[in-house]
C-alpha cells in the first residue's frame, strides 16, 4: 500500500496532486492535468511524458488510482483523443494510503 511512498520520488509528487485535487473535490485529473499539477506540488524537474505514463500506470496496478475513459467529450485530432481521453483518479485505498503518508 505504501510502496509509492519507497520507490521514485515522482510517484509520491502523482500521489500529492492527486490529495490536493481531491481535497478541492475534483474527482478525476487527465494526463495534462496531472503534469500541470506536479509543478502545483513542488515538481520543478522535466518530466517525460513515457516517464509519467509509466508512473500513473504502475499507480494504478498498485491499485492507488483508478483509470477511466472519458467517452463524452469531443476531440479534435486522434492524438488529442490519446492524450485526453483517459482519466485517473484516487481510489479509497489509494486516499488511505496518502493519508497515512
Amino acid at each position: 500500500m505504501f510502496r509509492f511512498a519507497t520507490h521514485d520520488e515522482l510517484y509520491l509528487a502523482v500521489m500529492q496532486v492527486f490529495g490536493e485535487a481531491n481535497d478541492r473535490l475534483v474527482t478525476a485529473l487527465t494526463f495534462d492535468e496531472v503534469l500541470s499539477g506536479l509543478r502545483e506540488v513542488g515538481w520543478f524537474d522535466p518530466v517525460p511524458g513515457d516517464r509519467l505514463d509509466r508512473a500513473l500506470g504502475q499507480l494504478c496496478e498498485w491499485g492507488l488510482l483508478d483509470r477511466v475513459q472519458n467517452h463524452g467529450a469531443h476531440y479534435a485530432t486522434a492524438e488529442e483523443y490519446e492524450r485526453k481521453n483517459l482519466q485517473y483518479s484516487l481510489t479509497k485505498r489509494g486516499e488511505a494510503a496518502f493519508e497515512g503518508v
